[in-house]
């Protein structure tokens, strides 16, 4: 039976409708094999194909959201790794930057006080270039600190991360099942009524 035959027969069916709702007598249709078609049996039959189409749209677009999910979080992920990367470059340099710099400054203050006929290898003069060098060095190991926590926090997110995309991968096969046991017992109700 081709689809404009079917179509016709459909429609025919439900223009043979009272206003109750109930074939009018006598306006059952033959169909293949000897099958009589009431308007009853091909609205059960439509909702029954609607139902079905809607779970499996309702699937389809369960499958899209999760793969989406996933993808964004190994997205994100990447994200982190390329950021990490970037903290530890920026964290190395600023260290070496400062020690340069403490280097510089301790060189002045030597030189300062040399010209200043101070004897740098004795007394209050060595204490004094003792004590500048340890705070310098205090403040270099103070920004590796601060690197070494922000890289800590970047590698828990991308955990975080690689724990949402394994999450959104694992529940789609149960997510499918609830969908498709919910569209089974949605055709049951229809059936039985």
């Amino acid at each position: 039976m081709g689809i404009e035959v079917g179509l016709a027969t459909i429609f025919g069916a439900l223009g043979s409708l009272s206003t109750t709702g109930a074939a009018v007598a006598g306006s059952g249709l033959t169909g293949v094999a000897g099958t009589t078609f009431t308007a009853g049996n091909i609205i059960g039959g439509v909702s029954t194909a609607a139902s079905i189409a809607g779970t499996g749209a309702s699937m389809y677009g369960q499958v899209q959201a999760q793969k989406q999910q996933a993808s964004m979080a190994e997205y994100n992920i990447a994200v982190e790794e390329a950021r990490q990367q970037q903290l530890t470059a920026e964290g190395q340099e600023r260290v070496s930057r400062l020690r340069s710099q403490n280097q510089r400054f301790l060189g002045q203050q030597r030189g300062a006080m040399a010209k200043s006929g101070i004897a740098m290898d004795t007394g209050s003069s060595l204490e004094v270039m003792a004590d500048t060098k340890a705070m310098m060095e205090l403040e270099a190991l103070d920004a590796q600190y601060q690197t070494q926590m922000q890289l800590r926090t970047s590698r828990q997110k991308a955990q975080a991360y690689g724990m949402e995309a394994d999450s959104a991968k694992k529940a789609l096969p149960l997510s499918l099942a609830a969908t498709a046991l919910g569209g089974a017992n949605q055709m049951a109700k229809l059936k039985l009524s």
